[in-house]
């Protein structure tokens, strides 16, 4: 008998509950804004409801889901047949693209009522400009490089470029020219009007074909509904050796490098005589106990070509490589600064360098 009436009670309490949830009959839960300009500031709809329950209803709380969206209730107890108000402002700064935000109305006794707002935001031109600088043909960025940093030999690291849609139509980014130790990802892969998006590139040095040292690699960004207007997205990172396992005894019988100069002062390179490539051999040394491998010698300079078959060098033994100096690539500049980095496997230089020094003139002006 006593079970019977506890499930009688459970049953009686349960319709209860889900009456009193439907007591309140809106006009509308859910308010979409449309689509609307980030400039005009703050939007609010009124949420209007009738307590048709013969029961007055006590609302214990209100709250949203987002700081950005508050709510206010026109009084927290509501006799039968009156009406309730629930305020809701919506503040859209620094928050282009679709939102939905949920309001919680929580009653004593009554369980919870659940209203919803909605919209796009766009943003405005002032804060475009101002958090996104950089234009581009059909998006705008506010980063025109991805510096990721120093990456040690055999781990991953990723970075970031983030740009918005400056157009009035959904648009599709997507990257190429990538290497093969290097990968990208946009979020989200489509963007309507006035969204933001991020691309995301991933540098996977556990690749044994990745370059050591330093590396700028030329990818492109552009977008599906425009192939042809592409802009140079640069993915700068720089690979270390890990030398950190080394034992005692491998460190002191390590490959050591030497080079036979570590300077090279061209003087006056002037333009009108010198038409010819510049030419400059350079030695390298292994000064330790075993074996050195040389895994790069490069430079980044635009005028500077490096000519080298050197793969490694045994201990007391050297090799040569050539540094070419092209002049009709120093039109218009006044000096010619630049480095040349060989990388070698020693733990004590693994990147020794040389400075090309030189003026630039041009006699014929």
């Amino acid at each position: 008998m006593k079970l019977n009436n506890l499930i009688l009670t459970a049953l009686i309490f349960s319709a209860t509950a889900v009456s009193a949830q439907n007591a309140v009959k809106w006009d509308e839960s859910a308010h979409n804004f449309g689509t609307f300009n980030e400039d005009i500031g703050k939007v609010t709809t009124v949420f209007s409801g009738i307590n048709q329950s013969a029961d007055t209803l006590y609302i214990t709380d209100i709250r949203s889901t987002c700081g950005c969206t508050v709510p206010l209730v026109n009084s927290r107890t509501i006799a039968p047949d009156d009406s309730i108000k629930v305020t809701v402002t919506y503040d859209p700064t620094n928050r282009p693209g679709v939102f939905e935000k949920r309001v919680s109305v929580l009653f004593a006794h009554a369980g919870t009522e659940h209203l919803t707002i909605s919209g796009k935001v766009k943003t405005s031109s002032k804060n475009m400009l101002a958090s996104y600088p950089i234009e581009c043909p059909h998006w705008r960025q506010q980063n025109r490089f991805i510096g990721i940093g120093n990456i040690s030999l055999g781990t991953t690291d990723s970075g970031n470029l983030f740009g918005i849609n400056s157009q009035d139509i959904t648009i599709t980014p997507q990257i190429t020219g990538l290497p093969p130790y290097v990968s990208a990802v946009v979020y989200p892969d489509s963007v309507a009007e006035g969204e933001r998006f991020m691309v995301n590139v991933v540098v996977d040095a556990t690749d044994p074909t990745i370059p050591l040292d330093f590396n700028v690699d030329s990818a492109y960004i552009s977008m599906k509904e425009f192939p042809g207007d592409s802009v140079a997205m640069p993915v700068t990172y720089l690979i270390r050796q890990d030398f950190s396992k080394l034992s005692a005894e491998e460190y002191a019988n390590a490959p050591s490098a030497g080079l036979s100069t570590s300077s090279i002062d061209l003087g006056k390179i002037d333009l009108k005589k010198k038409k010819k490539p510049i030419k400059e051999t350079v030695e390298v040394y292994n000064v330790g106990k075993t074996p050195m491998k040389i895994f790069r010698i490069y430079s980044y300079d635009k005028a500077i070509t490096i000519h080298s078959d050197l793969t490694t060098i045994e201990p007391s033994k050297s090799g040569k490589f050539t540094i070419e100096i092209n002049p009709a690539m120093l039109k218009g500049e006044d000096m010619l600064n630049a480095r040349v980095t060989v990388v070698v496997n020693s733990p004590i230089d693994p990147t020794p360098s040389i400075r090309i020094l030189g003026e630039v003139i041009d006699s014929s002006k």
